[in-house]
This record gives C-alpha cells, sequence and structure tokens, in this order.
C-alpha cells in the first residue's frame, strides 16, 4: 500500500511538508501539489492520506466555484476507491464500513454549511444525495432545518 501512495505522490509531483501529524488528519494546498499528512498507524491514516492526494488530483480548492462538499465528496470517494483496490472492505469489512460512515458523515457537515449559507435543498448535487444517502435519514434532516430557519424568521416579524 506504501508503494502505491508513493506512486500517487511522484505521479501527480506532490510534495510533502511538515512533520507527520500524530492523528488521523490532513491538509492540502492543491494549488501548490502541497500534503501534510498523517504517520500512518492503521486503515484510517491510510485513508486520510489517500483522502489528500485526492484534493490535489482533482485541483481543489483552485476553483472557488466549485462547491467545498463537492470537493470533498470526489475526495473521500477517491479514498474509498484506492482502500478497495486493495481489498480493505474485504479484509477488514467493519473498520471499511466506519470509515465509510465516517466520510458520510463528513460530506454532511459541509452540505449543512451550504445550506445554513442560503444554498437550497434542491441545489444539493444528486451525487452527494446519492453519497450520504445510506447514513442518514436526510429528508428529515432537511425538513428541521427548513422548519427552525421557517420558525426562526416568522419570530423575527413583527406583529401589527
Amino acid at each position: 500500500m506504501m508503494n502505491s501512495i508513493n506512486r500517487q505522490i511522484k505521479k501527480h509531483d506532490i510534495r510533502l511538508y511538515g512533520r507527520p501529524f500524530k492523528t488521523n488528519v490532513g491538509e492540502a494546498i492543491p494549488e501548490i501539489s502541497l500534503i501534510r499528512i498523517p504517520a500512518i498507524y492503521d486503515i484510517r491514516s491510510i485513508h486520510v492520506i489517500y483522502h489528500e492526494i485526492g484534493h490535489v488530483i482533482f485541483g481543489h480548492y483552485i476553483n472557488p466555484k466549485r462547491r467545498p462538499y463537492l470537493q470533498e465528496m470526489e475526495a473521500e470517494k477517491y479514498a474509498l476507491q484506492q482502500l478497495r483496490r486493495f481489498s480493505i472492505h474485504k479484509l477488514f469489512p467493519d473498520i471499511y464500513a466506519a470509515i465509510k460512515e465516517e466520510a458520510a458523515d463528513y460530506v454532511i457537515k459541509f452540505i449543512m454549511k451550504e445550506i445554513s449559507k442560503g444554498v437550497k435543498c434542491d441545489e444539493i448535487s444528486t451525487s452527494a444525495y446519492e453519497f450520504i444517502k445510506p447514513y442518514i435519514n436526510f429528508p428529515l434532516l432537511f425538513k428541521l432545518f427548513v422548519l427552525k430557519k421557517k420558525k426562526k424568521s416568522a419570530s423575527g416579524r413583527k406583529s401589527k
């Protein structure tokens, strides 16, 4: 697996910076093909490394018009795809399932940020919806968010 990571880093001319994180977090600066990755302790740390590589490969953050939740979803899908290449989903199904759920939760956080900024639910891409759908009662979550927003605006109105 390390060979695959090294090949991807070399193929895409990615540079590493800083000391490896001690926890499973990473950072990417795709504009200059730079990533900071965790030390490899487990499958989750490998997932994070592939996620950051994905940001560079897809040129994320370079295009500010590309919604952040889509960038994160693409990086998550890339990382999950790389784990599947090594049969992690078969060898460690429970760990893979947990990583996949965490990936969906991560994308959901970015979607909710977009909604809180005024993006309408029907503007969320179908591919993102399909990616997170198995992990959350998404329509209910949106209904709660919309109702909360309506209540907030109704309570702020002046009565005649």
